[in-house]
């Protein structure tokens, strides 16, 4: 009875600790549910006709909301908004900027009618706010928005605001400097141009692109001043709302009396001045100064990522200047612009707001476009024409920064751990990058078409450099150590180095094994090295150290005769030998003889030994009752043979507890 009892007070228990595992399991589901509809509660409540204000903040780098207190993240420093009376949603929305040109913007939503945005610099830097195209004055940093509302049309679609933050200078953009200031007010002309792009679903879209639109596509430079931002400083509209121009102030130098300047109107490199500049109603046309489709003539005009042109202008009087500028793309360029990185952040691509690893349609990482990972990279050599010129510069001139040639443009970064660089140079150059990868990677791949490499320069590729922007990518690949075989007697092999070896600082090792061709002498010093041996196989074992040129049927190879360490190597023979017990006869490079002991597996016909030195061999048996197999540490991939001997002792053992357990029950 007392038995029973527990029985079911067991029972009773299991079913409360089931029960309970339920209650868990749906509320764990409940709270899981909830949390996965979130976003959808989100969107539901934005949607909804309550009093929301849409802000697209334009050039935020990322976004974090932690209750009503807002971080953004900008080029140039953060951006914090307080006084929200309510939590502050975001949603990341596709935004078309105009020129084709379409990306994510972040966007707020809130009920709140006043916030406040402060906006904190990095040294050296001025923050300046924008709401709707119209620059509004900060205090101290900080600007108040009192009159925040939600805008929407008839149909209550979201008019949101367009915020956005600008923070200019810093120590690599030095403020310009002068003594006198000019203050350009410049816009658009009349017209347009057609402009072909991709479309979202990868068809061909075209656009009309109106030129009063692209003068922001243009900079300014006074009597070789510092070249301005692409984006004038601040729209200036009538009161009905209509752009009236873009003004700049332009700090520049000049020397009292002089009644001209030198203002100079540029472009990006794949851009292009369309027909002609007008300054105060001069007319300046653009052909008399640069012919686009002439590559001298471009590559004349070209500086610093930009092409453009000097005008000498009067000098107004009260310094101001009425530009109108038309920009349209270019169509052609004349400049190949490339870059590399070892960065190992660099890899694989990310998502640039989340840093999430980008997937290709099979769930892959996507390799990082100018990534070139695990390899000791450097330029060693551009030669290029121009004006009938050939410029050439060598590995030490570019090392140095003492390359005397016009229109190169080369960066390299040594403050950082990993190899870096750019270089930009007119098209049609012919480059040279070194790639020496890692101990135990190749080369399995290069981006760039044409490839040339020549045996002298180990991992030197060649190539030459296409019109605009591209990426020197090689893809480095892990690659094991491998055995060749090529003899009539081995089918295969396996070798094994020590990560101390020094002399195998990168690339990968290849082991040769031919059959060799002996004379009858030299045989006979083998067999007599070989003692009460038979000589079966005579071999030719080579180590080289290899790079791949791209690919791994096309190879640098750096024969080594000796290592530091010994390696073990195991060779399939494609048949057994006569005998039970097997050596290695090593002909030495001084021409003395060794014999090396074996481990022999007669099952998997392999076998297995150590050495640190490469040349002449022979492979040679015996028949004994007790093989020897010297004291060589084996893999067990290796020792079938061992396994086997290890069974028959099981055998024995289990044979023998046998007998003693049936003479025990027959005593009973």
């Amino acid at each position: 009875m007392g038995k029973e009892k527990k029985v079911k007070a067991s029972l009773n228990k299991v079913k409360t600790q089931k029960k309970s595992c339920k209650i868990a399991t749906i509320g764990t589901a409940f709270v899981l549910a909830a949390a996965s509809f979130a976003p959808m509660i989100r969107a539901r409540a934005i949607d909804s006709p309550n009093n929301y204000a849409e802000m697209r903040m334009r050039g935020a780098t990322g976004i974090a909301i932690e209750g009503t207190n807002i971080e953004a993240g900008y080029d140039g420093g953060t951006v914090s908004v307080t006084g929200a009376a309510d939590p502050v949603y975001e949603i990341q929305k596709n935004w078309n900027y105009g020129g084709g040109n379409t990306g994510d913007m972040h966007t707020l939503y809130t009920t709140s009618s006043s916030l406040t945005f402060t906006a904190h610099p990095d040294p050296n830097r001025q923050a300046e706010a924008w709401i709707d195209g119209h620059q509004v004055d900060l205090v101290n940093n900080t600007y108040i928005w009192s009159n925040l509302q939600k805008r929407s049309d008839a149909s209550n679609n979201y008019l949101g605001y367009e915020i956005e933050f600008i923070f200019r200078g810093g120590e690599d953009q030095p403020q310009p400097e002068g003594n006198q200031v000019a203050h350009l007010r410049i816009k658009g002309g009349d017209g347009s141009y057609e402009s072909t792009h991709p479309g979202p679903d990868g068809e061909e879209v075209t656009e009309t692109i109106y030129y009063k639109d692209t003068y922001a596509e243009s900079r300014f430079a006074i009597n070789d001043g510092l070249p301005s931002d692409l984006r004038p400083e601040g729209e200036v509209r009538d009161q009905e709302g209509n752009l009236l121009y873009d003004q700049l102030d332009y700090r520049y130098d000049a020397e009292d009396g002089e009644d001209a300047i030198k203002l100079r109107v540029s472009t990006l490199w794949h851009l292009k001045l369309v027909n002609k500049i007008i300054v105060n109603e001069q007319e300046f046309i653009v052909s008399d100064y640069i012919n686009y489709d002439d590559r001298d003539s471009w590559l004349m005009n070209y500086g610093h990522q930009e092409v453009g042109i000097n005008l000498t202008v009067p000098r107004a009087a009260d310094d101001i200047y009425d530009i109108i500028v038309d920009v349209a793309d270019g169509g052609k360029t004349y400049i190949g612009n490339f870059l590399w990185t070892g960065d190992p952040e660099q890899e694989f691509m990310r998502d640039p707001e989340t840093g999430e690893y980008i997937l290709d349609e099979d769930g892959n990482k996507i390799r990082g476009y100018d990534y070139i990972g695990h390899s000791r990279l450097a330029l060693v050599g551009v030669s290029y024409e121009f004006g009938g010129e050939t410029y050439t510069c060598d590995e030490e001139e570019l090392s140095n920064d003492a390359c005397v040639a016009p229109l190169l443009e080369y960066g390299h970064d040594e403050t950082v751990e990993y190899d870096d660089g750019s270089l930009v140079v007119p098209d049609g150059a012919r480059v040279t990058m070194r790639v020496i990868p890692e101990r135990g990677y190749q080369v399995t791949d290069i981006n760039v078409a044409e490839l040339t490499t020549t045996d002298e320069g180990v991992g030197e590729f060649t190539f030459t450099v296409p019109a605009g922007a591209a990426y020197f990518v090689a893809d480095i690949t892990e690659v094991e150590d491998k055995v060749e075989a090529e003899s009539d007697a081995i089918e295969s092999g396996t070798i094994s180095i020590s990560d101390d070896e020094e002399s195998l600082d990168y690339g990968t090792a290849r082991l040769d094994v031919k059959d060799a061709e002996f004379s009858d002498e030299e045989r006979a010093e083998f067999e007599s090295a070989a003692g009460d041996y038979d000589v079966s196989t005579y071999l030719d074992i080579s180590l080289y150290k290899t790079l791949y040129k791209g690919t791994e049927t096309d190879t640098w190879d750096d024969q080594i005769p000796e290592l530091e360490h010994e390696v073990t190597i195991t060779l399939k023979l494609e048949e057994g030998v006569d005998g039970n017990e097997v050596v290695i006869v090593h002909k030495k490079h001084d021409g003395t003889y060794e014999v090396i002991p074996t481990t022999y597996d007669p099952v998997a016909h392999t076998i297995t030994f150590k050495t640190s030195s490469f040349s002449d061999y022979a492979i040679a048996s015996r028949t004994v009752t007790t093989p020897y197999t010297g004291s060589l540490a084996v893999d067990e991939s290796a020792g079938a043979g061992v396994a086997i001997s290890a069974e028959i002792a099981i055998m024995v053992i289990l044979s023998t507890l046998g007998a003693v357990f049936v003479i025990k029950r027959a005593k009973k």
